[in-house]
């Protein structure tokens, strides 16, 4: 008879613990990379705009994106990229506390949407994101990154143009391709 109530009062405590708020994640942190135009839609929270940090050379971009680690360690190297890191961090958590700017609560957890974007959307700002998703956030938040314009085959775009000259083709035509 004594091992029946241990059974069950083992049983409810675990039943308790999963069924506890923090299996949900406390902070659901989205992190969207995007060109600056068109803006994102639905906007984001907090914006972060990358095109006054300097572009990283021809020869890299043309062979890498920002999820690229040579990238990355290439705006490390100059101290106004990692400063803007640093101050993201800070607003985030800020928000996230209460302190800054509201945040959408969805259910249990907080929805906070963040954006970094650059001139094209394929290199500050996706490697901004990325190094922003590699912070030590705390337990409990789960971080979502989106790179719009990789996802959306606008970096094949840019290869496509080029090799046409002035964006014609032959014939005088005017090539047209995307939302650009």
């Amino acid at each position: 008879m004594d091992d029946e109530p241990r059974s069950e009062s083992a049983a409810e405590p675990d039943s308790e613990d999963l069924n506890a708020p923090v299996a949900e994640p406390l902070v659901v942190l989205l992190l969207t990379s995007h060109a600056h135009s068109p803006p994102l839609q639905p906007p984001a929270q907090l914006k972060y705009d990358l095109r006054s940090i300097e572009n990283p050379p021809k020869a890299l971009r043309d062979s890498h994106t920002g999820v690229s680690k040579r990238i990355r360690e290439h705006l490390r190297s100059h101290q106004d990229f990692p400063d803007l890191l640093d101050r993201a961090e800070t607003d985030i958590r800020a928000a996230v506390t209460g302190t800054g700017l509201d945040v959408v609560n969805s259910g249990e957890a907080v929805l906070l949407s963040v954006a970094a974007f650059c001139a094209r959307g394929h290199h500050r700002s996706v490697a901004f994101v990325e190094e922003l998703a590699t912070r030590a956030w705390p337990s409990g938040w789960e971080v979502r990154v989106v790179h719009r314009e990789l996802q959306n085959g606008r970096s094949r775009q840019g290869k496509e143009r080029r090799g046409k000259r002035n964006g014609t083709e032959a014939g005088g035509f005017h090539l047209v391709l995307g939302d650009d």
